[in-house]
């Protein structure tokens, strides 16, 4: 943090520390008042909150730790320090989200054995309905029918998906 005052320093960490202004006032002979404005001024112009930035001040910190535990363990081998290394190259994924494009990929392999496995149904009952009632629609009615239960399908589990490649929709075998 910049250079504070001994006063600016004392109202901050009395602010962290979760004293009210009233409780600062007491502390400090500060009024509440000028305390709660100058507590919201320092910590507008004192505080980074550029998550972006934030993020990349954590991973740069995190990187010098593990640059260091690496020589530890590298040297050592001691049982904590590897323990201690694995745990903040896991927060350095964290904070880099590195774990989400991982879910990401397996939500979406997940989903397309679902849809096929949804799809694949679909058509089994088509067939079963074309046996148990022949007559309700001929053929060029049955196709039409379960192109468009398909198209539906296929909507419903793209949506519920997100990201669902559709490669293509084929006609139904008798």
């Amino acid at each position: 943090m910049a250079n504070l005052s001994l006063l600016q320093g004392l109202i901050l960490d009395a602010v962290a520390e979760g004293k009210s202004p009233r409780q600062i006032e007491a502390l400090t002979g500060v009024p509440a008042a000028q305390v709660h404005r100058m507590a919201n001024e320092l910590l507008d112009t004192e505080l980074n909150l550029d998550t972006d930035s934030k993020r990349k001040l954590q991973v740069y910190r995190l990187e010098k730790i593990i640059e260091s535990l690496y020589q530890r363990v590298m040297k050592h081998a001691d049982r904590d320090d590897v323990k201690n290394l694995i745990e903040v190259m896991d927060r350095v994924n964290d904070l880099l989200a590195l774990h989400k494009e991982r879910d990401a990929a397996e939500l979406l392999r997940v989903t397309q054995h679902q849809s096929a496995l949804y799809i694949g149904s679909l058509k089994t009952l088509v067939n079963a309905f074309k046996v148990l009632a022949p007559g309700i629609m001929n053929s060029d009615e049955w196709d039409e029918w379960l192109t468009t239960q398909m198209e539906i399908a296929y909507a419903n589990l793209a949506g519920n998906a997100g990201t669902l490649e559709i490669t293509e929709v084929k006609e139904l075998d008798d």
